[in-house]
């Protein structure tokens, strides 16, 4: 296989299967089919491609491709509604909000409350565990607790700030 074409497009069969957890995996999984390449080529395969790495709802990660980035925001809702022990905390500054998550999970939880369209918040902006949020001058924080528990029912907020 020469062309960059069938190249890429073994690649997107290979992460549609799952189970790739990291670029040498992948590159492995091509060499069994006799697809040679660089770490380089594979890296701007991989960004051409627009390939993410999302959290897998059994720990760790695996790549998938963009169209299939929003499975993550349902594993997401699910696994927090069965984890009741587990919890969020809120803290605010400012009109700053940082909500902390379970690793794995800012980036969906911030996508359901971009979708929630709360007047109160500008938008949001997500790491691995953290959800940093901004929110209107003229928000009220309890107003912005109320909605976000809405979503998020473990949801800890402490007037005071502090974490309990």
């Amino acid at each position: 296989m020469k062309r960059k074409s069938d190249r890429l497009e073994a690649i997107r069969i290979i992460i549609s299967s799952g189970g790739i957890k990291n670029q040498n995996d992948l590159q492995v999984a091509l060499h069994n089919i006799g697809i040679r390449t660089t770490q380089a080529t594979l890296s701007r395969d991989l960004k051409q491609l627009r390939v993410a790495k999302m959290a897998h709802p059994m720990g760790g990660y695996e790549y998938v491709l963009e169209e299939r980035r929003n499975y993550r925001r349902v594993v997401n809702s699910r696994l927090l509604e069965n984890r009741q022990t587990e919890r969020v905390h809120v803290r605010f500054s400012g009109n700053i909000a940082v909500i902390r998550t379970l690793p794995g999970h800012a980036d969906g939880i911030a996508y359901d409350i971009d979708n929630m369209h709360i007047e109160e918040i500008i938008g949001t902006i997500a790491g691995d565990d953290t959800i940093m949020i901004v929110l209107a001058q003229e928000a009220q924080r309890s107003v912005v607790v109320e909605k976000l528990s809405q979503l998020l029912p473990e949801l800890i907020y402490n007037e005071t700030g502090l974490l309990f």
